[in-house]
């Protein structure tokens, strides 16, 4: 239903984590300061956006009371390794 495009939306606890790569998709964290959600759980969370081409971007968005280092530290390396990306390319 996933690949078929049947389905919009989904709910799910972190198993957008690994191994599941799904076309033009967009990723919202809720709750983002929970300790679940270490640096590298969201680089990897954040790591399922732009995996198909033509869908090469995608946003990412980590809903939270407030700013964690864990987040902070995502952010910085995602922008880190993006900014490589596009000087590779």
């Amino acid at each position: 239903m996933i690949k078929s495009h049947e389905i919009d939306v989904i709910v799910c606890t972190t198993v957008l984590e690994r191994g599941m790569t799904v076309e033009n998709v967009q990723v919202i964290i809720l709750h983002g300061e929970h300790p679940l959600f270490d640096k590298e759980t969201l680089i990897q969370i954040a790591g399922r956006t732009g995996r198909k081409v033509p869908y090469t971007n995608g946003d990412i968005i980590i809903y939270t009371n407030r700013q964690t280092k864990a987040i902070k530290e995502c952010i910085k390396d995602l922008q880190q390794s993006n900014a490589l990306s596009a000087i590779k390319s």
